[in-house]
């Protein structure tokens, strides 16, 4: 009741170790774009961010947290980015609206558009983005 802003200080100054009181569930950390795990900051474990406070949400799964509190970005990058990884694409295709064709969720080679937005429609292969997204343009597998 004394320190619900504060949990880490209010178990330290009670007798016990932060440590004990972490659970190692995943929230969102505010005014960046990933979740980290609620345990004591440690340079050899990335995903922790600290205690959570007791207003934060909890989640088994940091890509539970990013799916709930981070909607914005893409599951694939919020989750990477929140396992302490680089985000890679999902190897489907999408419309690059700029240049009016189809391009792979990647980085690196010429078949990359670099990685989607949530909000693009994702396609298996190629020729399903052509065919739906771009079927007006006879060309579209030719680019």
């Amino acid at each position: 009741r004394y320190y619900s802003w504060d949990l880490g200080a209010c178990v330290t100054n009670s007798g016990g170790t932060a440590v004990e009181s972490a659970t190692r569930k995943w929230y969102v950390l505010d005014g960046e774009e990933k979740c980290v795990q609620d345990c004591e900051i440690n340079a050899s474990e990335p995903t922790c961010g600290g205690l959570a406070n007791p207003w934060d949400s909890l989640f088994a799964t940091s890509s539970d947290c990013c799916s709930q509190k981070v909607s914005w970005v893409s599951l694939n990058v919020c989750d990477a980015t929140s396992q302490g990884q680089t985000p890679t694409g999902s190897s489907k295709w999408y419309v690059d609206w700029d240049n009016l064709k189809c391009v792979m969720d990647c980085e690196g080679s010429s078949s990359c558009g670099g990685l989607a937005e949530p909000h693009y429609a994702l396609h298996v292969n190629k020729a399903a983005c052509c065919s739906t997204q771009l079927s007006w343009d006879t060309d579209c597998l030719g680019k």
